[in-house]
């Protein structure tokens, strides 16, 4: 069954194949990048529920659809059971979020157990993003959401801390780079932080690891001198 659709950019009418509602296409005329809408769907008979709950889709297109005070059992993905309830609960339960397209369901005097998006497609997760290029739909590319959840690089930070650590000749901003550095480039090689500023976050590292091993060597100078001249007293 084709779908009839309106370009949002241009307001053309145009008729698109079922098969890719809820993907996105771009209009020949305007070239305007839309969402084909869903085809409707059959929803159940919201006559014997109260006036603010929604209607929510069945299952089969022209099948009868189960009486509303038919008793229900939900599975949920993590082995739990629950009910029975009567299907106006189990109604509810769907509005509110409470039952996923991953839950299994089954009818009281039934013992086999089915997919809740096969009772409810409602439930059904979206299909991936479809473009309309040319003559053919084709993927969109995945999102990276690897690099949406990655920490933010820090190089200039660093670098700045290195730096000043040798204009103002301070120990503790040169340990501060030498420290900050070495974690956020071993963060940079797994994957849990932005590498792009990996250039700048090892010139900060290392001029920061420089100046500390010199305090540190001063330091121990100082230390074995002050030892040496106390033994002669």
């Amino acid at each position: 069954m084709d779908i009839e659709t309106k370009c949002t950019g241009c307001g053309k009418l145009l008729t698109v194949a079922a098969e890719f509602a809820g993907r996105s296409a771009r209009c020949p005329v305007c070239n305007t990048i839309y969402v084909v809408p869903q085809p409707p769907v059959v929803e159940a008979p919201a006559a014997n529920l109260p006036a603010t709950d929604s209607p929510v889709a069945e299952t089969t297109v022209g099948s009868p659809t189960p009486p509303l005070d038919s008793n229900w059992f939900m599975k949920t993905p993590e082995g739990p059971i629950y009910g029975p309830v009567q299907r106006i609960e189990l109604l509810r339960w769907v509005r509110d979020g409470r039952v996923t397209h991953d839950c299994q369901l089954r009818p009281e005097d039934k013992s086999d157990w089915q997919a809740a998006d096969i009772e409810f497609p409602a439930l059904r997760p979206p299909t991936q993003p479809q473009h309309f290029q040319g003559d053919s739909f084709k993927p969109a590319p995945a999102p990276d959401y690897r690099a949406m959840y990655q920490l933010p690089h820090r190089g200039p930070l660093i670098l700045t801390l290195g730096i000043m650590g040798l204009v103002v000749w301070c120990p503790i901003l040169s340990v501060m780079a030498w420290v900050m550095g070495t974690n956020d480039l071993r963060e940079m090689r797994a994957g849990q932080r932005d590498a792009t500023g990996q250039s700048l976050t090892q010139a900060g590292h290392v001029l920061g690891l420089a100046l500390s091993m010199l305090w540190i060597a001063a330091a121990m100078i100082t230390v074995g001198v002050i030892v040496f001249v106390a033994g002669f007293r």
